[in-house]
């Protein structure tokens, strides 16, 4: 079996250092690959570029793991992926801590030196950058970026496409809606509306994600 890190960028040499972490000790893949409809060059050597239009491997030659930082656009390619028959796959750092009762979803990344704590669920296509805590009983939803710092307490409910800032936190109980954005360092004391970008200690409503980005381009 081969694998792709979809997106070859900043964050898509992230991920391919922790497949490497990955393969060293568990040996999943013969060969690790990049796909990207932009890139026209590699960053490493005698490792592979393709478009996906001209990936020369078939559903079931390959396993796909996508490294886009906008939750939005995980979603997008999450879907082609599965019309493809693609399968996507999840990656776990070997330096994470992963409760036994918590739930890891299908094409998630966990990055080193985070910690997902008791029935906590992390949904579908998740990224959760490096020394994140998640405690117990959080659920997050699908395509969600969870960047480094980012300490939900105990039964934080967080909806689909939501992006975590660095170094942000909630409260205990506390609810962030679907396409909302939580600034860097944001203290999140009460419920999100879906489609909000916030800020601050305490967080406060800046304005409407209209456009659903987290980046600007």
């Amino acid at each position: 079996m081969k694998l792709a890190v979809y997106c070859a960028g900043g964050f898509g040499r992230e991920i391919y250092d922790l497949a490497q972490r990955i393969n060293h000790i568990e040996n999943r893949w013969k060969d690790i690959v990049f796909i990207d409809n932009y890139k026209s060059e590699c960053f490493f050597e005698d490792v592979g570029l393709f478009a996906m239009k001209d990936l020369p491997y078939k559903p079931g030659e390959i396993e796909i793991i996508i490294a886009n930082g906008e939750p939005a656009e995980r979603e997008i390619i999450y879907k082609e992926l599965q019309e493809y028959g693609y399968e996507i796959t999840t990656l776990v750092d070997p330096l994470a801590v992963i409760s036994p009762n918590a739930h890891i979803g299908k094409g998630s990344i966990v990055i080193g030196y985070t910690m997902v704590n008791s029935f906590a669920t992390i949904g579908e296509n998740v990224v959760l950058q490096s020394h994140c805590v998640i405690g117990h009983d959080v659920c997050v939803g699908n395509h969600c970026v969870l960047s480094s710092g980012f300490m939900p307490s105990g039964k934080t409910k967080i909806g689909e496409r939501v992006f975590l800032g660095l170094n942000t936190c909630t409260i205990d109980g506390v609810e962030i809606g679907d396409d909302a954005v939580i600034g860097m360092g944001a203290v999140v004391h009460r419920n999100v509306e879906p489609n909000m970008i916030v800020m601050g200690n305490p967080a406060r409503p800046i304005r409407k994600n209209e456009d659903k980005k987290v980046f600007n381009r």
